[in-house]
C-alpha cells in the first residue's frame, strides 16, 4: 500500500476551494473495508482503475483514514464517479470503513470539519449533504451520518454535530428482495457469491465480505450477461451464475488453487466436514463423491460442470 500524504491532518484548520464547475450537493460513503492495508486513498484509486469497465481516476474526492487525516482523490474540479445517476453537482467524500463500530470519532471529527468548510464555501447557496444510501440500494454509508453531521430533514447542517463514536447496533441496510445481496452484506451469501464467482475466473478472496471487489466481479458478471446491476443477487442473477457453470473446468485430484479453494467453500457450506486450503485430496474427493450420491449424479469425485452446477443449484435456492 503507498501511503498519501494528507492534504489536511486531523485537527488542522481545513481551507476548502470551492471549483468552477456548480455544486449544490456533498454525497457520503464508506469504503466496505476495516482493513488496516487499505486505509489510503490509493488503494481506492487502484479498486476503481482496474473495475470493469475502469474508471480513469478514483471516484472520490476526498478520503478520510481511520486516524481522521483527510487525502485527496479526485481532484474536485472534476465530476466524481461514486453515485450512479446523480455525481453532476455533487463533491464525494468516503470514509474507511465497513462495520459502524469500528469508524473513529477522529473519522467524524474530520468529517464534520470538511463539511463545514466545503458548506462555508458557498455562502449565497445552501449546500445539501446526503448518503450515498439515499440514491442507491447499498447501505453506504453505514454510520448514522445524519447525526454526525447534524443534519436537518432537508439535509441541511444545523451546526448540531455529534462525532461521538457509536455505540448503538449498526444501522439496518434499506428493504431489498429476498436473497439479493448488495455491498456491505456479510457472510453465508457473500461466500456462495464469491466462490461461485472464483469458479467462473474472477480473482477474489473468498472471505465473506461484501467489498468493494466482490462487488464489481458482481457487476462485470451482470453486465456480461445483460442483467441490471443495481438488483443484487436476484433470481435472473442467482438463475446466470447457475447456467455459467456449464461451462467451467472439471476439478478434481490432485488439483490445487483458488478454484478448489471455491469448491470446498461450496461443499463445506452444503455440509462436508472439510478444511478450505486449495488442495483437492483425498477428503475433498470423498466429499464431492457424497455431494453427488445425495445428487443422484455420476458419482466419480469429479467435480464437473453438472456437479458445480448441482451445488450453486442448492445453496443458492
Amino acid at each position: 500500500m503507498n501511503v498519501t500524504t494528507p492534504t489536511w491532518n486531523h485537527g488542522a484548520t481545513i481551507s476548502f476551494q470551492p471549483p468552477s464547475r456548480n455544486v449544490h450537493t456533498v454525497f457520503v460513503h464508506c469504503s466496505a473495508s476495516d482493513r488496516a492495508n487499505h486505509d489510503d486513498v490509493s488503494v481506492m484509486r487502484q479498486w476503481h482503475v482496474n473495475r470493469n469497465p475502469p474508471w480513469n481516476d478514483v471516484g472520490y474526492h476526498y478520503f478520510i483514514t481511520k486516524a481522521g487525516h483527510i487525502q485527496t482523490g479526485r481532484p474536485v474540479a472534476n465530476i466524481p464517479a461514486a453515485q450512479a445517476g446523480h455525481n453532476t453537482g455533487t463533491i464525494a467524500i468516503c470514509l474507511h470503513g465497513l462495520k459502524e463500530e469500528l469508524f473513529t470519532q477522529k473519522q467524524f471529527e474530520s468529517l464534520v470539519a470538511l463539511c463545514q468548510s466545503i458548506d462555508a464555501a458557498y455562502p449565497n447557496q445552501r449546500i445539501r449533504f446526503r448518503g450515498h444510501r439515499e440514491v442507491s440500494t447499498k447501505a453506504c454509508p453505514v454510520f448514522k451520518y445524519k447525526v454526525v453531521l447534524g443534519l436537518d430533514a432537508s439535509g441541511h447542517m444545523t451546526g448540531g454535530s455529534n462525532t461521538a463514536p457509536p455505540t448503538s447496533a449498526p444501522v439496518a441496510p434499506p428493504p431489498r428482495a429476498d436473497k439479493s445481496t448488495q455491498i456491505l452484506d456479510n457472510g453465508k451469501p457473500v461466500l456462495i457469491l464469491q466462490s461461485l464467482l472464483v469458479l467462473l475466473g474472477a480473482d477474489l478472496q473468498i472471505d465473506g465480505i461484501m467489498g468493494q471487489m466482490t462487488a464489481q466481479a458482481l457487476k462485470a458478471f451482470q453486465q456480461q450477461h445483460s442483467l441490471l446491476t443495481e438488483n443484487g443477487l436476484d433470481a435472473k442473477t442467482r438463475n446466470a451464475l447457475i447456467k455459467a457453470l456449464d461451462r467451467v473446468t472439471s476439478l478434481k485430484k490432485p488439483d490445487k488453487g483458488q478454484k478448489v479453494k471455491a469448491l470446498q467453500q461450496l461443499l463445506k457450506l452444503a455440509g462436508a466436514k472439510l478444511t478450505v486450503d486449495g488442495d483437492f485430496g483425498n477428503k475433498t474427493h470423498a466429499a464431492v463423491e457424497q455431494f453427488q450420491t445425495r445428487k443422484q449424479l455420476t458419482v466419480d469425485g469429479v467435480a464437473d460442470a453438472k456437479t458445480q452446477q448441482a451445488l450453486a443449484r442448492e445453496l443458492l435456492g
